[in-house]
């Protein structure tokens, strides 16, 4: 007789169970989907950055060089000038814009030879 009692009550309530399992399904589901999404979404934040990071490398060696450039062609345009008026200040003038970019040049080579 208790056997009966259990199977009955299971036959009973198996319309709740059923539900019970396919809520917990479709959660299972929707769990496993938001954790898709979230990944995919984690990828193209890295993916994005990744770029960024590589356009900014690129603008940031064109400025450096086009730094350098210009530090060399004010130290040549100073030390023909000092070449002329022999004047000291000129001279000086010269010296610390050749400085520039000689000191210029050097932490270029470092930052070069770190991204080899």
């Amino acid at each position: 007789m208790a056997d009966t009692t259990v199977w009955l009550s299971l036959l009973n309530n198996l319309p709740g169970i059923i539900t019970s399992i396919g809520t917990f399904l479709g959660i299972l589901y929707a769990a496993r989907k938001l954790k898709a999404g979230q990944d995919s979404a984690a990828k193209v934040a890295v993916d994005s950055k990744v770029q960024s990071d590589q356009k900014l490398d690129a603008i940031h060696g064109l400025v450096n060089s086009a730094l350098g450039t210009s530090l060399r062609s004010a130290a040549l345009a100073w030390r023909r000038v000092a070449m002329l008026t022999k004047d000291p200040e000129d001279i000086g003038v010269a010296a610390a814009a050749t400085k520039a970019a000689d000191e210029h040049d050097e932490r270029q080579a470092k930052l070069d030879a770190k991204k080899d």
